[in-house]
């Protein structure tokens, strides 16, 4: 028996066992490395390190507010003779700054520089220098503050995104006016080298995992930057095997193509996807992606997992698929189930099966215990909150011990893995919340994470960011996307708010993740800004069928808990607001069969215009249609089915609308208007 068909049966005998009810983890795959973008050498800022000057002293190529304040000096330099010092900015009428306007190609930049701080800084808090980059009026990016006292500090912010077409600014900026001194120096803008061959894996589309139960094939997101077509191969190869067993062939353009593999005939086991660029002459490899282990597995072997996501984007826990609807919640913790009693009682008020409380995450197992049993009492899972498990992190300290051993004695990845599995045990954990609106830099130490949490839970790990064009950085990093819009902002009540925000992001999301991996929304359920209101009744209902028929699989909402909900000091009005929200999340619950359902595309016969969009789906007793209006003016709409249908139910308005011919139905929408309607049976043909 070679190498290979030995391990293949190994693999089977271990997939047949986790069938069997041994919860396996060790077989989970996925991307193994995170493709590092490397940064050009070349700066695009002129006169960086400020050594060229005019006759009257001025640094050339730069544009100085308030010269009094930011002037080249040869007091300090961390290279050449030469740096640009600000000076005593809390004195200035206005924030001083040095700027230079830049023409550079699309794409994704670094931002980089060193800043010396002198006494600076102690005139506000959070003040001191920072190097930002603009677009016109819009922040594109901008590096971390320094301020104090310190020898010469780089500073960087990785990652940012200059759109097509606009034209940018760099700035040295005395952000929040500093008293003091802080000098600048050797200051760079390097666009990021994208991959010769992007290689994004579509299918499994968790973790790797291809299901028996699912498609058979691995298909994969090929993109290249440059402008003519980069050949490459794909490969499937078993598992510390040389030779592959499945090859493909394909070009990648600028323009995305998916390739399938073809798995149907591979025994169960791993094997390592990988991706090459080859010689368009030689046909020798000139470049490869960070290949990505996909294990095929036996009949039935999912079953002995808590959670995990179907083949078609659908949350299954306890071995039931779920449309998720969650709350984030704050609060203390306490080992006994009993203490947590009174506040989920109040939230089970809503049909939530999932629930995220951001502020116990350095809770010790026995209190997550305790809670993971209270909300199994009422139906919700948890996912717990790990995005500051990081040794730089100020509560790393306060973590609490795992397997006799402190955070700090443990390190990362140990005290992670750890952890996993003492918690992991727990049907009511559905995994982990790894990061909440976090800058795209970040993504690799999250990605670490990631793959620790992996390798020893099944549970889903889950992301939130508020940047949706950054995303593309976090595709791999989670197994779930999450956006969080919130479009109502210093809105008083009366005034309209941009819903369309709410679609707009979840679109960002799908396009991040190629419509391959679930999405959930998190909706505004807080008033956000001094003058802004508490989402209405409509505004929360329009603004959940929004994220649905973009597509996303869940919704959250923030928040029951401190900042929202539980700062509310009226009981009428805190009641008030919650029980919008348990009338709207009833609703979509009562709703949940036909949304798990299929797409229904024969259910129109043409996409709604205008504004309008809709999600057709086929439930177990009938067809269902949501149609929102994602503008702020009302319109009048024709709908057209793409077959005859009886009388529609307007769910939640307690009407019905007849069908002209059982074909047309017509109706009107009201500004981000969302009307579902439900045909309980199709007309005889």
């Amino acid at each position: 028996m070679n190498r290979a068909a030995a391990l293949a049966l190994a693999l089977t005998a271990l997939v047949a066992s986790a069938a069997a009810g041994a919860r396996d983890t060790g077989a989970m795959g996925g991307l193994t490395e995170l493709y590092d973008w490397p940064g050009d050498t070349a700066n695009a800022v002129w006169n960086g390190s400020f050594e060229d000057v005019d006759a009257a002293g001025r640094a050339q190529r730069w544009d100085v507010r308030l010269a009094e304040h930011f002037f080249p000096t040869t007091a300090h330099a961390r290279s050449g003779r030469r740096s640009l010092q600000l000076s005593a900015s809390h004195r200035a009428p206005f924030y001083p700054s040095a700027c230079q306007d830049l023409t550079v190609p699309p794409g994704w930049y670094r931002l980089r520089g060193w800043i010396k701080p002198v006494r600076a800084g102690a005139s506000a808090a959070g003040s001191g220098g920072r190097i930002g980059l603009y677009a016109g009026s819009a922040a594109l990016g901008a590096t971390p503050v320094v301020a104090g006292t310190a020898d010469w500090t780089r500073v960087e912010r990785e990652k940012v995104l200059v759109p097509d077409g606009a034209p940018v600014t760099q700035c040295l900026e005395a952000y929040a006016k500093p008293d003091g001194d802080l000098f600048f120096d050797d200051v760079e803008l390097n666009r990021l080298a994208p991959p010769m061959v992007d290689a994004f894996v579509l299918y499994p589309n968790y973790r790797g995992m291809l299901l028996a139960s699912g498609p058979q094939e691995v298909r994969v997101s090929l993109r290249a930057p440059a402008d003519a077509p980069v050949p490459a191969r794909l490969t499937l190869t078993p598992e510390g095997g040389a030779d592959a067993l499945v090859t493909v062939h394909a070009d990648a353009s600028a323009q995305r193509r998916a390739v399938a593999l073809d798995a149907s005939r591979l025994p169960p086991g791993a094997y390592t996807l990988r991706v090459e660029a080859l010689d368009a002459r030689t046909r020798a490899v000139r470049f490869q992606y960070p290949p990505h282990r996909i294990v095929k597995l036996a009949p039935g072997a999912e079953r002995s997992w808590h959670v995990y996501v179907a083949p078609d984007g659908v949350l299954v826990r306890g071995g039931q698929r779920q449309l998720v609807l969650g709350i984030y919640d704050t609060g203390g913790y306490s080992e006994d189930p009993l203490a947590y009693e009174e506040r989920l009682s109040a939230i089970a008020q809503a049909p939530f099966n999932m629930y995220v409380n951001y502020r116990i995450g350095r809770a010790s197992t026995a209190a997550l215990d305790a809670l993971m049993s209270a909300l199994k009492r009422k139906g919700m899972a948890y996912l717990h909150t790990v995005n500051f498990w990081y040794a730089d992190d100020e509560q790393w300290p306060l973590l609490p011990p795992c397997g006799g051993r402190s955070a700090a004695a443990a390190g990362e990845e140990a005290y992670t893995a750890c952890r996993a599995r003492e918690l992991g045990d727990n049907p009511a954990l559905a995994g982990w919340y790894t990061a909440d609106e976090r800058p795209a830099e970040v993504a690799p130490r999250v990605f670490r994470q990631y793959r620790t949490l992996r390798a020893h839970d099944d549970g889903v790990t889950f992301i939130a960011q508020n940047a949706p064009h950054e995303l593309v950085w976090y595709r791999d990093v989670a197994d779930v996307i999450g956006v969080d819009p919130y479009p109502i902002f210093n809105i008083p009540e009366g005034a309209p708010s941009p819903l369309e925000q709410v679609t707009e992001w979840v679109d960002l999301a799908q396009a991040a993740v190629e419509r391959s991996r679930p999405v959930w929304a998190v909706i505004q359920f807080f008033q956000f800004g001094g003058n802004g209101h508490w989402p209405t009744y409509d505004e929360l209902r329009s603004m959940s069928y929004m994220a649905l028929v973009a597509g996303a699989r869940g919704l959250f909402y923030w928040s029951y808990g401190a900042g929202a909900l539980s700062h509310v000091a009226d009981d009428r009005l805190r009641e008030e607001y919650w029980q919008r929200l348990v009338r709207v999340t009833r609703e979509i619950k009562s709703l949940e069969p036909a949304l798990l359902g299929p797409d229904d595309p024969t259910l129109l016969a043409a996409p709604p215009a205008g504004r309008l969009r809709a999600l057709a789906r086929r439930g177990p007793d009938g067809a269902l249609l949501v149609v929102v209006n994602n503008g702020p003016q009302p319109a009048r709409a024709t709908l057209r089915l793409g077959r005859a249908m009886g009388a529609a139910e307007v769910v939640g308005e307690g009407r019905r609308v007849a069908l002209a011919g059982g074909t047309e139905l017509a109706d009107d929408f009201a500004p981000y208007a969302a009307h579902v309607y439900r045909f309980a049976a199709e007309a005889a043909r």
